[in-house]
């Protein structure tokens, strides 16, 4: 069920609750239930990002995906009683952790490059006719799509700059073109040509030939934290 049913359903039952509220026909606790049940957009979120069919479907939706629907679970699991942990030392270590990963990215990526490119909730597609150059992509709680079968590659090295946090990244790589990616993921993963490492912490350098002689490379500097990269 596509979650736009979803929604409007929830809607629906929420107004009808209301309305017989007002007219004292119900006496339901509408703020406690949505104080409870909010994680809930967490999950479907998640749901939707798992079971999605699309054919150009990142594979690190299903990481991304399986994320959200456990922090849901979580919250909800907690705000019924079923068991307790407390959210505030994970929140105050997490956003932190999470601007000082981004910032080394930038350091990193501001010496091959002045341009970056966010998808924050929300994200970039690059499926056309388009020139690659040394950039600095981050997928913040978003997707980035770059097929470089369709983008004009210069010859000599040029300089990707990867940051997927909550995100997925995928690359489709064209057959001319020699790869080599360098990663590090924390409870994230890469999948580089069927090739790939993930879990709590790795860090790994892959390399992938082209299948005729070429004077074009692409070096990848990328980091995974609870996201996903796919280049294939």
């Amino acid at each position: 069920m596509k979650s736009s049913y979803f929604w409007g359903i929830l809607i629906i039952l929420l107004g009808l609750a209301l309305l017989l509220n007002n007219l004292g026909v119900t006496d339901i606790d509408i703020w406690e239930i949505i104080s409870t049940y909010w994680p809930v957009i967490f999950i479907i979120a998640g749901l939707e990002l798992v079971f999605e069919k699309s054919n150009r479907k990142l594979r690190s939706n299903l990481l991304v995906g399986a994320i959200l629907i456990i922090l849901g679970l979580s919250i909800v699991g907690r705000n019924m009683g079923l068991f307790y942990f407390s959210f505030s030392l994970l929140w105050n270590i997490f956003w932190p952790l999470v601007l000082i990963l981004i910032g080394i990215n930038l350091l990193r990526a501001g010496t091959i490059s002045k341009d970056s490119n966010w998808a924050v909730m929300s994200g970039i597609e690059k499926t056309k006719h388009w020139k690659l150059s040394n950039e600095n992509y981050i997928a913040l709680l978003g997707g980035i799509d770059l097929d470089l079968d369709v983008a004009e590659i210069p010859e000599g090295e040029t300089y990707l700059q990867l940051t997927a946090v909550l995100g997925g990244i995928d690359i489709r790589a064209p057959k001319d073109v020699d790869i080599i990616c360098r990663n590090t993921s924390i409870l994230g993963g890469i999948d580089f040509f069927h090739e790939g490492n993930g879990g709590i912490f790795s860090s790994k350098e892959y390399e992938h030939k082209a299948n005729v002689e070429t004077k074009k490379k692409i070096i990848i500097n990328s980091l995974c934290f609870m996201g996903g990269i796919e280049i294939r």
